[in-house]
């Protein structure tokens, strides 16, 4: 499946899946959906709708511009967002006490204060009908209840990581390190596809982090013969397992990855590469091994 195709299915009825489990967690809380907003504006004018970012992952810093948390967390958290800076991840800052351009341009200088060219939008114009006390679900929070708050949401649009500040301090390396963290994981658990030409069918390998393992697809619009063979390998290229398919279907096979290698120990944290090789061609895609 193209990515194109992923992008339709997600908008379609698995979003509504997705919304309706979502619904059952308490809003703001990990496993609820973030909240919506349509037409707010950054400090250059340039307007911005939520929706427009589903499938990636976000990091969104509830801004109040006086808030001494959030100063002292600003220019560490500017450093964070340029870390992971990519077409799957942005971050924002939605401003939730009405700052003037100029209180919220001195507050940018500070986000940018180490990481000058790091793309994190601050966002003007909540209307004061969504500055109401129900944190992070269908509205924002007032700033009194939820000011330096650090929310991660995966590509199904729902919060898949939570970090709150020390309101009036940094809120330390262990906590930056838990939204690094989390960040690391939205992004490992976006899938990845990658297409191998050659044969009589076009195939496609698609990765999948799912709980505590990798899953792995290969699908074809017909079916196709020939073994195309799995390999996990290490960022030096080294062989850490071959992995085996499950019994094969007529158009698509599928194989799971636990973390181990091939003498059943646990792999250590870090990037490692799927190769997939048959039908006359090769391709590799980028695997994230995380906590």
């Amino acid at each position: 499946m193209a990515a194109s195709g992923i992008k339709r299915a997600w908008t379609g009825i698995g979003f509504g899946i997705l919304a309706a489990a979502a619904a059952l967690a308490a809003p703001g809380q990990i496993g609820s959906m973030a909240g919506d907003w349509t037409g707010l504006k950054d400090l250059s004018g340039k307007t911005y709708d939520l929706k427009a970012y589903q499938g990636k992952v976000l990091l969104i810093m509830t801004v109040q511009w006086n808030c001494g948390g959030c100063n002292a967390n600003a220019p560490r958290v500017g450093e964070i967002a340029k870390k992971f800076a990519g077409k799957n991840f942005q971050a924002f800052g939605p401003d939730i006490n009405h700052g003037t351009l100029e209180q919220l341009k001195t507050f940018e200088k500070n986000l940018k204060k180490t990481a000058t060219d790091v793309d994190f939008p601050l966002l003007m114009g909540i209307p004061d009908s969504q500055i109401v006390n129900t944190s992070l679900g269908t509205k924002w929070s007032r700033y009194d209840a939820l000011r330096d708050v650090f929310f991660i949401v995966d590509h199904t649009g729902k919060i898949s990581g939570r970090v709150d500040g020390n309101r009036g301090n940094t809120m330390g390396e262990d906590n930056y390190k838990k939204v690094e963290t989390a960040i690391a994981a939205a992004l490992a658990a976006i899938p990845t596809t990658a297409i191998l030409a050659g044969g009589n069918a076009d195939l496609c390998l698609r990765a999948c982090k799912r709980g505590g393992q990798y899953q792995f697809d290969l699908t074809s619009g017909r079916a196709f013969d020939g073994d195309v063979a799995l390999r996990i390998l290490d960022s030096q290229g080294r062989l850490v397992r071959t992995v085996q398919w499950n019994p094969a279907m007529a158009e698509s096979r599928q194989a799971l990855w636990d973390g181990r290698d091939s003498r059943g120990r646990n792999v250590a944290w870090g990037s490692y590469f799927l190769n997939a090789t048959g039908a006359g061609s090769s391709a590799t895609v980028l695997l994230s091994w995380l906590p």
